[in-house]
């Protein structure tokens, strides 16, 4: 099997649960980094580029077929693959949660990204980490007394160097309401140094927006985020 599971915090497994597909760099259990969440939460155990949208697909399905309601949250890169398949995702799940979008990545900067990555690959990784906790200093000490060596360790430069190329081959121009099928959020924090929010996507009128105020890219680590934005009761 090809998912992982973060369990509820009070160790329950039924009602509604997140599938989330994490950014570049990253794996998703990176979620439960300031405890375990209210919903149970899935996440691919490879790069979310190696799974094939069929298996997702299938997972959701199996997931409906117990009776729960799926929540699928796509954060920076994940969110990006989320958009590029959001006509095939939009049928099979109750909610859509975009988190931490940009419109587009420039040639320069992924080139730039590229060559630090075959210099130095956990010089490049923990550069890239330290900026995406700007605005969320406690996480950061957390995370880097914790799986920061991990993650250097764990992730490949194939699967980074695939990584960057499809963040530069799929800009998000506009996020569109999934309409009836699923509701749609836009998750931002306002402090985001990858993804400044003057380089938010557009969105329609459909989508609703929600901006965290002193966090970076991690927003899903602040407290209270499922409560209030994903409707759930509990911290995050």
């Amino acid at each position: 099997m090809c998912f992982e599971c973060v369990p509820r915090a009070d160790g329950f497994g039924t009602g509604d649960c997140v599938l989330f597909l994490p950014g570049w760099g990253f794996r998703g259990d990176v979620i439960a980094l300031e405890g375990l969440p209210p919903l149970q939460v899935f996440y691919p155990t490879r790069s979310i580029l190696d799974v094939p949208i069929e298996e997702y697909l299938e997972f959701i399905k199996g997931l409906k077929g117990q009776g729960r309601r799926v929540i699928l949250m796509g954060w920076s890169m994940g969110g990006v693959y989320v958009y590029r398949y959001i006509d095939l995702f939009k049928e099979v799940v109750h909610r859509v949660v975009f988190c931490s979008m940009r419109k587009n990545y420039p040639a320069v900067l992924i080139e730039s990204m590229c060559e630090m990555l075959k210099r130095d690959k956990g010089l490049c990784l923990r550069y890239f980490y330290r900026e995406c906790f700007k605005g969320q200093a406690i996480a950061y000490k957390r995370f880097k007394q914790g799986i920061e060596e991990k993650l250097v360790e764990a992730v490949t430069i194939d699967e980074l160097l695939r990584g960057l190329e499809f963040l530069q081959e799929n800009p998000v121009d506009e996020l569109k309401s999934c309409g009836t099928e699923a509701e749609t959020l836009l998750i931002h924090g306002e402090d985001d140094a990858v993804a400044p929010v003057g380089l938010m996507p557009e969105v329609d009128e459909g989508v609703k927006v929600v901006l965290f105020k002193g966090c970076g890219h991690l927003p899903f680590l602040e407290q209270g985020f499922f409560k209030e934005l994903i409707g759930v009761e509990g911290g995050g």
